[in-house]
């Protein structure tokens, strides 16, 4: 199978996304290609935890199709910070930062996501330190997103 195949649902959510503040990611057919080898798909279901606030856990997803919540627990119970759609990435905070998780993300909805973890990162860097850098780049400007539009929905995870 090669990524057209494999990726073809991520990278049509990715150039399609249901969010209009999701950040165009600009991969080229090839970095494309190349990402293929450093993610790993995985399935969502529905209120499945994916990680929880506290968590060391670095990875960085991007979401394929369903729905994410991300919250952070008060002493009230959850509150809902923002609803993740297809087309658009989370846990990007403590993948740039190498910071615990600061919220928990929940399946809202059943679907997929494709996972960059750490030690993927790392290979990356060593074998497509280009590439590397524009994941980084991409993380980064969701991350000041999120941060620019906090005052209107905080999302930062």
């Amino acid at each position: 199978m090669n990524a057209s195949s494999l990726l073809a649902g991520l990278i049509e959510a990715f150039q399609h996304p249901i969010d209009p503040e999701a950040a165009k990611i600009a991969f080229t057919p090839e970095q494309w290609r190349l990402l293929e080898g450093f993610l790993t798909p995985f399935p969502l279901r529905e209120s499945q935890l994916i990680y929880s606030r506290g968590n060391e856990d670095k990875s960085l997803f991007l979401l394929e199709s369903g729905r994410v919540t991300i919250h952070y627990e008060n002493s009230e119970g959850k509150v809902r910070l923002c609803l993740i759609s297809p087309g658009n990435l989370f846990g990007e905070a403590s993948f740039l930062g190498r910071l615990p998780r600061k919220s928990s993300a929940q399946v809202a909805s059943a679907g997929k996501a494709w996972m960059l973890g750490r030690i993927k990162f790392s290979e990356m860097m060593q074998r497509n330190p280009e590439l590397a850098v524009a994941v980084t780049q991409t993380a980064a400007e969701v991350l000041a997103n999120r941060v620019f539009n906090g005052k209107r929905r905080v999302a930062i995870s």
